[in-house]
């Protein structure tokens, strides 16, 4: 999912022809029972993963098996179709009394461990889930919600319990990102970087744990 490409290096004064590794970045179209349709600019990888938590946030599933079926096209563009559901499932963020410091820095600790081919270029966001039985799943994509989907999305096709569990980013927390780890029924939202006024009022909402500007040995808790 990287390419090389040509480009002129400006250092100290002086300009050097090289190479450079970049991510690639696409655009997929997502049909939803031959109606509803989305582009997603998105990495071409872990597509059905990242489908079926997009679709879970978008209100058209409650549940991996509310899709009857889905295809993706050699193009990658996605076709999707579902079952008749009841919409309005609400799910409330699950997690202990007080705030386990030492689990918190194990997630840390396997985030900033966490290397791919990707990594490297600089182009991509994480999200790394750290499961109550210390099973942990990490996905990236170009995209901050993207790769928060794909997460949510694997969690809903392997039935995973997400009680106690904790969800790191590497990029901001906004609040369609809170909405998301609240849905999800995480214990714990980190990120190395800011929050939002609306991320931590949700966050309240929802009993979630939150946390920003996780790095260098330190953190703030927000809620």
């Amino acid at each position: 999912m990287t390419k090389i490409v040509n480009i002129t290096k400006y250092k100290d004064g002086l300009r050097e022809a090289t190479a450079d590794e970049i991510v690639e970045e696409s655009i997929i179209a997502l049909t939803i029972n031959n109606k509803d349709i989305f582009y997603i600019n998105c990495l071409a990888s872990n597509l059905k993963e990242m489908t079926v938590g997009f679709m879970l946030f978008k209100g058209f599933i409650d549940h991996f098996e509310d899709i009857r079926e889905m295809t993706i096209s050699p193009k990658g563009d996605i076709f999707a179709y579902t079952q008749n559901f009841t919409k309005g499932r609400r799910v409330k963020a699950k997690r202990r009394k007080g705030l386990d410091y030492q689990r918190v820095i194990k997630a840390l600790e396997i985030s900033n461990s966490y290397a791919s081919d990707l990594k490297r270029t600089g182009g991509v966001h994480s999200a790394t889930l750290l499961l109550g039985n210390g099973e942990s799943i990490t996905f990236e994509d170009i995209k901050r919600h993207n790769a928060v989907d794909k997460v949510v999305g694997y969690v809903l096709m392997n039935g995973l319990d997400t009680f106690d569990s904790i969800l790191f980013i590497s990029a901001r927390i906004s609040a369609e990102i809170t909405l998301k780890a609240a849905k999800l029924g995480v214990a714990v939202l980190i990120s190395k970087s800011a929050v939002t006024s609306l991320s931590i009022d949700i966050a309240r909402e929802h009993d979630l744990a939150l946390i920003g500007f996780a790095r260098g040995g330190r953190l703030n808790i927000y809620n």
